[in-house]
């Protein structure tokens, strides 16, 4: 099983009671495995599933997604020998089958331990009080270190899973330059400008050009503006463009803004965006934050 998050270590014999066997006997002891577990924290489509018990076996199967791309995958099964005693076989991404036989189990709880395999020795687990699963793979490296690694999943759809793109995050600066627009009379008024952006130092990379609105009212540090402008470039290496909206307010010097992608209004590459922007000003640099979902490109010939 592939590392995908560590979390706070805590050791096999915390998880699993060694109390001894629980009444189920047989395959019946891993039945409640059953069904598919999604990891937390990861990319959709990151989930391991397993068939329900028959003909002595369960089968399973593990996979990692990352950027989109599957990264790791891993074939199970939990299978019952002659003599009713369990044995866990896994094959990791190509790699040499290892088998792992059952030490201890309990109510919603597996331990397999296979002391003379490379890494790892022991895979646990265990269904928590909240109905989540935490699976734990633990032993000593070659080289002496010990270490323990944590899977923690939810109950999940596993067609769902796969069909969502994932949230990321994008930051960095980008400079404006804002031209005040003429209105009748050819007087140019600070309510209506031109802007024209350019989006660097991080995964964006472009310009931008719209217009935006605004209105300063007769109370100190109160004020309001609307905009739209256009982005073209590359985002994370994908390039296209999208629209961004904004709608801001100051109510006597409390501020308050929101900017969205317009929905559909992504092309190329980055047709299906969606996500928010913030912004903020710094020592006289201008920052941004794009939290943004974007579907995976399908490649030349796909459906």
């Amino acid at each position: 099983m592939k590392p995908h998050r560590i979390l706070r270590r805590l050791s096999i014999a915390t998880l699993l009671s060694a109390a001894g066997l629980a009444a189920a006997q047989g395959l019946e002891r891993a039945a409640w495995l059953a069904g598919c577990w999604a990891l937390e924290g990861a990319e959709p489509g990151s989930v391991e599933q397993w068939t329900a018990p028959a003909g002595g076996t369960m089968l399973g199967l593990s996979r990692t997604v990352k950027n989109g791309r599957m990264v790791a995958h891993e074939f199970l099964q939990i299978r019952e020998r002659g003599d009713g005693r369990l044995v866990y076989i896994a094959r990791p991404s190509g790699q040499a089958e290892a088998q792992f036989p059952l030490a201890s189990s309990g109510e919603g709880e597996l331990l397999f331990e296979n002391p003379a395999h490379d890494f790892p020795q022991r895979i646990a687990y265990q269904r928590r009080v909240d109905g989540r699963l935490l699976a734990r793979i633990e032993g000593r490296r070659p080289g002496g270190e010990t270490r323990s690694v944590d899977f923690p999943m939810r109950r999940a759809d596993c067609l769902a899973e796969a069909g969502a793109p994932p949230p990321q995050r994008a930051q960095g600066e980008f400079e404006v330059k804002m031209t005040p627009q003429s209105v009748a009379g050819g007087t140019p008024s600070p309510d209506r400008m031109l802007l024209d952006k350019r989006f660097f130092g991080g995964p964006l990379e472009g310009t931008s050009q719209g217009q935006m609105l605004a209105h300063r009212s007769a109370v100190q540090g109160s004020a309001g503006y609307v905009a739209m402008e256009r982005f073209q470039g590359s985002l994370g290496g994908r390039r296209g463009s999208f629209v961004l909206q904004h709608s801001g307010t100051m109510t006597r010097g409390a501020p308050g803004l929101a900017i969205g992608i317009v929905p559909d209004s992504g092309t190329a590459e980055l047709a299906g965006i969606t996500g928010t922007m913030g912004i903020r000003i710094e020592g006289g640099k201008h920052f941004y934050e794009l939290d943004y979902t974007l579907p995976a490109l399908k490649r030349a010939g796909a459906p």
